[in-house]
């Protein structure tokens, strides 16, 4: 057997596959920012003392019926006529000894443009029903403002599509780490009101999956926040878990904080504006 030559060596290397290096491909990062700290900002802290000289804090009304207001729960609580302030004024008056976050429309935590449309065609335009020029300035100036706060506040942002799964990520692992949650589950479609008409069931899926985690029984306590009566009524603690054992779906467990809060409603504010109107009316007569 004729042993290889340099020559032919050679050509033998020649006529093998060359494998070219294969450039690196940069794995792209997830646009879904992931908090792992839901402890606010100290400058956050700065910014709601100050605020607190121009904006008035919600008076707190205790009617846990002798429960007490727990410091790790799911609130369940309202925007109010003017939901902005509403916002402002729930994240100012939650009790100070509560560590809290906030879940809130993924809307207001996308960059500057994006907010602002939502600012625009979505919040003040059509719920609020406010010509175009109004609704533009509105919300500029309020959307320029919210970006930085709701960085800072360490804002959960949520959705209504296959997104939900990185807004339970997220609730979880801030009741995890020993925070309460704040949410608020109102249908919002037709405006806001004082007498709700559908919840979105969203919290009751976030009470069951850590539930299952932890074999912990968060209570949810339903809240109302008035905006005219510049009140936050914070209402019996619940646990969404026996009603889910005694059978009840999800959307039966949101009914029923549903009627919770509107029972809020009409104890603590409604009775209050018929016995104004009452006394009014009786002036008049006399």
């Amino acid at each position: 057997m004729q042993e290889p030559t340099e020559q032919t060596s050679q050509a033998e290397d020649d006529e093998q596959p060359k494998y070219v290096k294969s450039k690196k491909t940069k794995t792209k990062k997830s646009k879904y920012k992931v908090i792992k700290n839901f402890n606010k900002s100290k400058f956050f802290g700065f910014l709601k003392g100050i605020t607190t000289l121009f904006i008035r804090r919600a008076k707190v009304v205790d009617a846990t019926q002798g429960c007490g207001i727990p410091k790790k729960a799911i609130f369940l609580s309202t925007h109010g006529v003017k939901p902005l302030l509403g916002i402002i004024k729930n994240e100012m008056s939650m009790p100070k000894e509560v560590s809290f976050v906030t879940i809130g429309t993924h809307e207001l935590c996308n960059p500057f443009f994006k907010r602002m449309r939502y600012g625009y065609a979505i919040h003040y335009h059509l719920r609020h029903g406010w010509g175009k020029i109004r609704s533009f300035f509105a919300s500029f100036f309020v959307c320029s403002a919210l970006g930085l706060l709701y960085k800072m506040a360490r804002v959960i942002p949520s959705y209504r599509d296959g997104r939900t799964k990185h807004t339970l990520k997220q609730s979880l692992s801030a009741l995890q780490q020993g925070h309460a949650l704040l949410i608020y589950p109102e249908q919002l479609e037709h405006g806001y009101n004082n007498v709700f008409t559908e919840f979105l069931p969203g919290f009751v899926f976030i009470a069951e999956m850590h539930y299952k985690r932890t074999g912990e029984d968060i209570p949810i306590c339903p809240c109302y926040f008035s905006y005219q009566h510049n009140k936050l009524i914070i209402g019996k603690p619940q646990s969404a878990i026996e009603l889910l054992q005694e059978g009840k779906t999800r959307d039966d467990v949101a009914e029923f904080f549903r009627l919770k809060v509107n029972e809020l409603y009409a104890t603590h504010i409604q009775a209050i504006i018929q016995e104004k109107e009452a006394k009014f009316a009786k002036f008049n007569r006399a």
